[in-house]
């Protein structure tokens, strides 16, 4: 096995074990989840870095509680965050991605990849209320409920990302920095 996809193995199964202590780590009601996924982005780019939440959420399929409210194959239909759960996927995509191929900043970056987990996880919880009885929910209130809320601190975890990938990035991103 080649030192590089050994390396990119470690920091995979690293983010993925980040992520799940992410549920665990909290401000207030809002995990570190998120700010995981948009680091393992970061990080570990467009590839490597959606396998690590790919891996997070694999094992708690398969019932490990690496989730927030638990795990199991029933927490899809069980749960209204698990939305947010695929977004996170997305959210370490476009991370990556947007790292790779622009030059955008690393603030637009993260802010990007922050909003992709709310892309994904609003409208999932909007359909699960909306399937639960509660026909008189709507998607205002529901953006409001699972999105607007989380904003102040989600600023926080932008800033974090931001911060820690800038650091990080030149040294685990040497792709990004060769000439």
């Amino acid at each position: 096995m080649k030192k590089s996809t050994l390396r990119n193995l470690l920091l995979t199964a690293l983010f993925a074990a980040l992520t799940a202590a992410g549920t665990i780590l909290r401000i207030g009601e809002c995990s570190l989840q998120t700010l995981f996924s948009v680091l393992s982005g970061l990080l570990l780019g467009p590839v490597w870095g959606p396998v690590s939440q790919l891996l997070y959420f694999a094992l708690g399929l398969t019932g490990l509680p690496m989730f927030i409210y638990g795990g199991g194959l029933l927490y899809a239909v069980e749960q209204p965050t698990f939305g947010y759960l695929l977004g996170m996927i997305l959210s370490s995509f476009v991370s990556g991605i947007l790292t790779e191929k622009t030059d955008w900043n690393i603030w637009l970056v993260s802010a990007l990849g922050l909003l992709s987990v709310y892309l994904i996880g609003t409208p999932y919880a909007y359909f699960y209320f909306l399937h639960r009885g509660a026909e008189a929910l709507s998607f205002g209130t529901a953006v409001t409920m699972s999105f607007l809320v989380f904003v102040p601190i989600d600023i926080f975890k932008l800033f974090a990302a931001a911060l820690i990938g800038k650091r990080l990035m030149p040294v685990l991103r040497k792709d990004l920095y060769e000439y």
